[in-house]
């Protein structure tokens, strides 16, 4: 929601930009731009799948043909076509969803200009911007808070769930949400400079796996290069010595030959088998950077994740009660019962204690006192309610 510009003299003694100094710094290339796309192009994508050694037999081989207008005994470029349709599609697929993948929100911001409060876009943006950040409100590049106080939710960067408290003085990271409070703080790093500027360009550029089934039809089709060549000059020539042939029968089945010792059809298998299991792991919101990254996914046997419980579901449960002294486990679970019976508030413990005790309540108690635990610092205090 933009508001109308007005003077802060009297709210704030912070300085912000002038439209010159942003302008300058804009010129400079000091503005929040985020890096778009990953590494590469469509065109060097397409080269890459295209000009392959597989791909150049079997060119050689259709030229051949062509030249003595055998048309009909072309039908085998059918696998180049395919093989290599597969691989462009995947990778320029992949290249877009890197592209769609994007940490900050295309948004606005409240910034100081000139001293007067304005709604700048989060793209115009400079170095040494000063913006006003509240609930709710994304920040834009990391900041150096100036005044005010307030939390942030850093788990989309960092995997930590709980709220940082962040005062005068701390930094702010780009990408992170400010959940209570409002602060002023001037941008000390933006565009790809900025923690969620690295943060997409270290998910954006690919690191492709090494891949020995990929290692073993390279191997495969370098070794029947050196072989089919001279293979294919002798036959040649053994059929132009013959002197019973015409020259497109002698090239038609010189090149039926050559194609024979090429393993075209393992090579379409093995792409439509990886392009399969691609698919699947798409209905599964799963991104492949290639097509051979599938086979490093086959090889994994350890897991390893880390205390954010990235792969958990959110979900506790009670397993065990064990009595302390002489209480009994019917005595302990009514206490429980008890205490349940005073929270309202929902709670991921509360729902888990609720289903081991045998249930919830119709209604609620009030309760005499309650003493709140705070798990941050161990302190307690008291709140009295009469009733």
């Amino acid at each position: 929601m933009e508001h109308p510009p007005h003077n802060l003299a009297e709210k704030v003694n912070i300085p912000g930009l002038s439209s010159i100094e942003a302008a300058a710094r804009k010129a400079q290339g000091f503005v929040n731009h985020m890096p778009k796309g990953r590494e590469g192009s469509v065109l060097s994508i397409i080269g890459k799948n295209l000009f392959t050694l597989f791909n150049l037999l079997n060119a050689a081989l259709a030229f051949l043909l062509w030249l003595v207008g055998s048309y009909r005994n072309m039908l085998f470029l059918g696998v180049v076509v395919s093989n290599t349709a597969i691989g462009i599609v995947q990778e320029l697929r992949a290249k877009h969803m890197h592209d769609r993948l994007q940490l900050l929100a295309e948004g606005k911001i409240t910034a100081i200009r000139d001293g007067m409060e304005t709604a700048i876009a989060f793209s115009e943006l400079v170095l040494d911007d000063v913006v006003q950040l509240s609930r709710g409100d994304q920040v834009p590049g990391d900041a150096h808070i100036l005044d005010g106080a307030c939390e942030a939710d850093e788990s989309l960067l960092t995997g930590e769930s709980e709220p940082m408290a962040k005062a005068r003085g701390d930094g702010l990271l780009s990408g992170s949400f400010i959940t209570e409070g409002a602060v002023t703080a001037r941008l000390t790093a933006v565009g790809a400079d900025s923690y969620a500027g690295r943060l997409q360009m270290a998910a954006r550029k690919v690191k492709h796996a090494r891949s020995e089934l990929m290692e073993n039809m390279r191997k495969i089709i370098r070794y029947v290069s050196v072989v089919i060549v001279p293979m294919g000059l002798l036959l040649f020539w053994r059929q132009i010595a013959a002197h019973d042939m015409d020259m497109e029968s002698i090239v038609t089945k010189t090149v039926a030959a050559m194609v024979g010792m090429i393993p075209e059809g393992l090579i379409l298998l093995t792409s439509v088998a990886l392009t399969m299991g691609v698919i699947r792991l798409g209905k599964r919101q799963a991104m492949v950077n290639a097509l051979y990254g599938i086979e490093s996914l086959a090889r994994v046997d350890v897991v390893c994740m880390d205390k954010t419980g990235t792969l958990t579901n959110g979900e506790m449960r009670l397993e065990e009660v064990l009595p302390l002294a002489n209480v009994t486990e019917g005595e302990l679970t009514a206490c429980v019962r008890a205490i349940l019976s005073t929270q309202k508030d929902a709670s991921p413990t509360r729902d888990a204690l609720w289903e081991g005790v045998g249930g919830r309540v119709s209604r609620f108690q009030i309760p005499v006192s309650r003493i709140p635990l705070s798990s941050d610092d161990g302190s307690s205090s008291d709140d009295t309610n009469e009733g």
